[in-house]
């Protein structure tokens, strides 16, 4: 069918626009990144001929993602329930930052009835407590090779090898300017891997299982951009120290930049957060609203969880990988903001 349509030059289109526009200029409209780097609203396929299509290299077969959410590490009874009611209206997996040591008699009671092996399990915090929930896994008999999840900062010569799934997760902290928010992501990686030393796993497989959590901003366009040049990024990274291509896991957790919203308006919100992150291609998505509190209001972890449901069984946006590959602006936004975080990290390394 293309064959039946001629090709028209960005400069034929760019005729027309203006046309459109009347007294507007084209370049009053330039999206912006930072001071000194901006995007053209329109972007044409001669724009895009000097590189190819941005190869977004995913662990995933399509585009699914893990529905995360966090959850108090207290012991109790109650706590597992509430737990248990996550999982059982479509939660799949569980962020837990433990606060203080606890032992495996508590440890049981918080994870009572929970079956690892179907789940993803993010944990932070006291470390005597993760690895006491490692050891009450094994205790249980649960097929270790199955279990699916990520520590922060993990010492490996503390983890059990039979734990097979388990990523290094690494947080990487929001910044209103893309592009330095990239280059201090290479940057931590950089100096992680210079240093690197561990006589329980090679440098090449430790690539393999690396994770970031990441934020991102209410920016929908530039959202969807930053996660991809991530993935760009971080296999250019890869290549530099010669090492296995391998894609890196990407958790994403939305932000507010204010408050003053209703609670009506904040649900829209976490609604873009959520299309703009799997548009991206996240492998992970969490979501909040403002002052949801530290005490788990589960009407509003329903409606939450209940978005991710609508963005799948409705809108089937699990069923293509990459799905914006061959859009000409986000192609363009994606390698801009890649190629200039990767000349600002080199300019720092060289300094």
């Amino acid at each position: 069918m293309s064959a039946t349509f001629s090709n028209i030059s960005k400069n034929d289109w760019l005729i027309k626009i203006q046309k459109d526009l009347k007294n507007y200029n084209l370049e009053d409209l330039k999206f912006m990144i930072n001071d000194s780097l901006h995007v053209s609203p329109f972007a044409h396929f001669e724009d895009i001929q000097h590189f190819n299509p941005v190869n977004i290299d995913s662990p995933k077969a399509n585009n699914s993602w893990e529905i995360i959410e966090s959850f108090s590490d207290e012991c109790t009874i109650e706590n597992n329930k509430i737990i248990l009611q996550a999982l059982q209206n479509g939660t799949n997996a569980l962020k837990i930052k433990f606060e203080k040591e606890y032992g495996i008699p508590a440890l049981s009671i918080l994870f009572e009835n929970i079956n690892p092996e179907f789940i993803s399990i993010h944990l932070s915090g006291n470390l005597s407590s993760i690895e006491n929930l490692l050891q009450y896994f094994i205790s249980k008999n649960h097929a270790l090779d199955k279990i699916i999840g990520s520590i922060d900062n993990i010492n490996f010569s503390k983890i059990p090898k039979s734990f097979k799934k388990f990523r290094h997760n690494v947080r990487i902290y929001l910044e209103s300017d893309p592009v330095v928010e990239l280059s201090q992501f290479l940057f931590k990686y950089y100096t992680i891997f210079s240093d690197y030393s561990n006589e329980v796993v090679s440098l090449n497989n430790f690539s393999k299982i690396s994770q970031i959590e990441i934020k991102i901003g209410s920016n929908y366009l530039l959202n969807i951009a930053k996660i991809r040049a991530y993935r760009i990024l971080y296999n250019l990274l890869q290549e530099s120290f010669s090492l296995e291509s391998a894609p890196i896991k990407i958790l994403v957790n939305n932000s507010f930049e204010t408050n003053n919203l209703t609670v009506e308006e904040n649900y829209i919100l976490a609604t873009t957060h959520l299309v703009s992150s799997i548009l991206g291609t996240s492998d992970g998505i969490e979501l909040i609203i403002p002052l949801m509190g530290k005490i788990k209001n589960e009407n509003n972890s329903r409606i939450l969880r209940n978005l991710h449901h609508l963005a799948t069984m409705e809108s089937n946006l699990d069923k293509v990988i990459d799905p914006l590959k061959g859009s000409y602006f986000i192609e363009k936004l994606t390698n801009q903001i890649a190629e200039a975080a990767w000349n600002s990290f080199h300019s720092r390394i060289r300094n």
